[in-house]
């Protein structure tokens, strides 16, 4: 499954997003607030840099012995140390959790350095995305229309209470004795 020398799997029923280029397979994988992404080498030169776009992450875990940080934008991880680069066939772990302020599962850009070539780019990673503004807005927009829908709803039933006659108002039925005839 190759498009200009990249393959993209989407595994939903697993939670799970694939995406190989240049001789590197990421593997994004959500659990719950977690988020872990698998960089396996399949072909390409050592793997010594990883960076990833996020939002409102927190908890930064690269490889045993990767140097790792993060700002408010990305999370970064490296190593200087040959031993621990990732070689074809090695795969590395990094991982991060998610806090509930404003962040979402979408796509994010993940970036790949070597030692000795030009850093390689994935587009539309699953990462931890800031929550678009119109979302925010459509959903303020659709409590005030239901609080709208609400008030009306109360203001008709109580016009229709106050037309309508009372117990009191209606007059008794004449009652029908059976003496009286």
């Amino acid at each position: 499954m190759t498009v200009m020398g990249s393959a993209i799997l989407v595994v939903g029923i697993l939670g799970a997003f694939e995406a190989e280029k240049g001789g590197v397979r990421i593997r994004a994988d959500v659990q719950s607030s977690i988020y872990t992404w698998q960089v396996t080498n399949v072909s390409a030169p050592p793997v010594t840099r990883f960076e990833i776009g996020q939002h409102h992450g927190y908890y930064f875990v690269g490889p045993e012995g990767w140097q790792v940080d993060a700002d408010d934008r990305i999370f970064r991880a490296w190593t200087s140390d040959r031993l621990r680069a990732l070689y074809p066939s090695r795969t590395g772990t990094f991982s991060l959790r998610m806090s509930s302020g404003g962040a979402v599962l979408g796509p994010v850009r993940a970036e790949l350095g070597f030692a000795s070539t030009e850093p390689l780019v994935f587009d539309g990673v699953w990462g931890t995305a800031p929550e678009p503004g119109r979302v925010v807005f459509l959903v303020a927009l659709i409590l005030l229309v239901l609080m709208l829908a609400h008030v009306l709803l109360l203001a008709r039933r109580d016009r229709v209470d106050a037309t309508s006659p009372t117990a009191t108002d209606v007059p008794d039925p004449p009652s029908q004795d059976s003496t009286a005839a």
